[in-house]
C-alpha cells in the first residue's frame, strides 16, 4: 500500500506490554495494522530484536505467527516501532506474570489461563519451537 499525503491514519491505544505500547494503524479505513512502539523505559534495539525474531518465525509459520512488516528507529529522540499486519479479533498468547490470552471481544483485556491449561499451552508453545528449529533444517 502506498500512502499519499492526504491519507487519513487513525490511531488507536490497544494495550500496553512490557516492551511496547500497542496501537490500531487504521489507514483511509481501507487498511489495519498493529504499530508496537517502544515504552519510554525499553532499550532501543529491543524492539528490532522482537521484529527480527517475527520476521524469522512467520517465515517458518505463517500460520501461527503475525507477520511483520516493517522497522523504524528514531535514536536522536530515543524511539522505536515496527508494524505488522492486523488480524480482526485475534486472540494473542501472551505471559504476564502468568500465562494468558489477550482476547479482543468484547473489548481488549487479557484472561489468565489456570494452572491446568497454563501447563499445556507451555507444552505446545515448545513443540512448535521445536518445530520451527527442525524445519529451518530441513528435517
Amino acid at each position: 500500500m502506498k500512502l499519499n499525503p492526504e491519507s487519513k491514519i487513525n490511531l488507536s491505544f490497544m494495550n500496553y506490554g512490557n516492551t511496547e505500547l500497542v496501537y490500531l494503524t487504521n489507514i483511509d479505513d481501507k487498511a489495519k495494522f498493529a504499530t508496537l512502539i517502544n515504552q519510554p523505559h525499553t532499550p532501543l534495539g529491543k524492539v528490532k530484536e522482537e521484529f527480527d525474531n517475527l520476521k524469522r518465525m512467520a517465515e517458518i509459520d505463517p500460520h501461527f505467527v503475525v507477520k511483520p512488516l516493517a522497522h523504524y528507529i528514531n535514536e536522536e529522540r530515543g524511539h522505536e516501532l515496527y508494524v505488522s499486519e492486523y488480524i480482526d479479533n485475534a486472540y494473542c498468547i501472551a505471559h504476564n506474570d502468568e500465562h494468558g490470552v489477550y482476547n479482543p471481544l468484547p473489548y481488549y483485556h487479557f484472561e489468565t489461563f489456570t494452572k491446568e491449561i497454563s501447563s499445556e499451552i507451555h507444552k505446545v508453545m515448545i513443540a512448535l519451537l521445536v518445530n520451527y528449529y527442525d524445519k529451518e533444517r530441513g528435517m
